[in-house]
């Protein structure tokens, strides 16, 4: 049996997400996808929590939905990268991974990659960051011969993605898809979401109220105001300078003006939001910790199959109802990060234990 891994937000589930599920479903037997629970990697709350968002993607086709831990979910690129990768080797199951690129050529990836790896670009980055420039830019201007890749977001991606197949010495073969230049934009739709009109591309029906960012708006400025600068430096990517624009922009009168202050040529925007988020929740999980488990969130009746064989296989343990003892820290903090998430649906806590896994009919 060949098993395809893919790694998905589906923030929400769109038209593009489609296609590259068929394309995934056409290069094997089944499909398992590894995707970011109730917080993204752009350092904002899904706009749908991952139950649904799951169930939609097992009734796509999608034979198991496993969870990212928010460790991972809500780190940069390489942590991101690193998580998603790693989860779906501990499965035991994966033979491939499918992911979209805007090159769609998996060889002058691969060749970006190799060369990243060099001791004299890797001094390079060095340099350039500490000019002050971010990470990506970094990077890119070090590999000037492979700046047309690394310019395009989902190349980065795809780069960090076999970055970590070699990291952890996997045999998973990586392959790629070119992303279509007029695929839907999850951000317009989202916009679209909160500004309550039809999203086009969307093929996820609106069950909810969709969840933004300033939903958490006050959780979020408490705290800031409440968090001391020798704990802020506990959390990953905050050095001192970084913690003190933290303190200072928890001082503003309004979300959006605390993280404008707080943001810098250096420091984006998504990865200050997603140091929030990891403050608010008291993620110090490091991103570079290896998987500690397997969570499944809904599965069609070939991966009910499958969830056998993976339970047998898989190097970590598989969960598919949570005990209420004994969790590893991970799978804690995944926890808190739903009953947070709930605050602002107005929800009561504890989903994770009375939410059943969803199984395609």
């Amino acid at each position: 049996m060949t098993v395809v891994g893919i790694i998905t937000e589906y923030n929400p589930f769109h038209e593009g997400h489609l296609l590259h599920l068929s394309h995934a479903k056409a290069m094997g037997d089944a499909v398992v996808c590894v995707m970011s629970g109730n917080f993204v990697q752009r350092g904002e709350p899904s706009v749908y929590d991952k139950f649904a968002r799951a169930a939609f993607a097992a009734s796509q086709g999608v034979d198991l939905v496993l969870e990212l831990p928010l460790c991972y979910s809500l780190a940069s690129a390489p942590g991101f990268a690193y998580g998603a990768v790693a989860t779906l080797a501990a499965t035991g199951m994966v033979d491939t991974i499918l992911f979209g690129s805007e090159c769609g050529d998996i060889d002058r990836l691969y060749a970006a990659t190799k060369a990243l790896t060099d001791a004299e670009i890797q001094k390079a980055i060095g340099v350039h960051l500490a000019e002050g420039m971010t990470y990506p830019a970094a990077r890119t201007k070090a590999l000037g011969s492979f700046s047309d890749i690394l310019s395009s977001p989902n190349n980065s991606l795809g780069i960090e993605y076999l970055l970590a197949l070699k990291s952890i010495n996997s045999s998973i073969t990586a392959k790629t898809m070119k992303r279509l230049p007029d695929a839907p934009s999850a951000t317009k739709i989202r916009t679209s979401l909160w500004e309550n009109n039809t999203p086009d591309g969307m093929l996820m029906p609106q069950m909810q109220k969709p969840v933004a960012l300033q939903d958490f708006e006050a959780m979020l400025m408490y705290t800031l105001r409440a968090t001391a600068k020798e704990e802020l430096l506990c959390y990953t990517d905050v050095n001192a300078e970084l913690a003190a624009r933290l303190i200072e922009g928890g001082r503003l009168d309004t979300l959006s003006h605390a993280i404008e202050y707080i943001k810098t040529k250096r420091y984006t925007m998504s990865r200050v939001k997603r140091i929030l988020f990891n403050i608010l929740i008291k993620n110090c999980i490091s991103p570079q910790t290896p998987p500690a488990y397997i969570r499944v969130l809904a599965m069609t009746k070939r991966g009910a199959s499958l969830l056998g064989q993976m339970q047998e296989k898989a190097t970590v343990p598989v969960y598919t109802k949570l005990p209420k003892d004994n969790l590893p820290p991970m799978l804690q903090k995944d926890i808190f990060a739903t009953d947070i998430y709930m605050l602002a649906k107005k929800a009561p806590a504890g989903m994770d234990y009375t939410q059943k896994i969803f199984v395609c009919p």
